[in-house]
């Protein structure tokens, strides 16, 4: 079974959120407002994953990635 710790980071690399994805690699991650950010995905024995920028405006919130 395995997950992996998800960050959500500003354009400056400063963390906003943290939160563990589950088996299935869902998760869920909350910013306080619209902004431009980056997912960094890491686990043991794996070399982490960045996304590039993203840009978080859309008025429902939810963003597929």
């Amino acid at each position: 079974m395995g997950t992996a710790l998800v960050r959500l980071v500003d354009e400056n690399g400063d963390e906003l959120a943290i939160t563990i994805a589950d088996p299935a690699g869902s998760y869920r991650l909350e910013a306080d407002e619209p902004g431009i950010f980056r997912l960094i995905g890491e686990r043991i024995g794996y070399l982490p994953f960045e996304t590039p920028l993203l840009e978080a405006g859309r008025s429902d919130g939810v963003y597929p990635i």
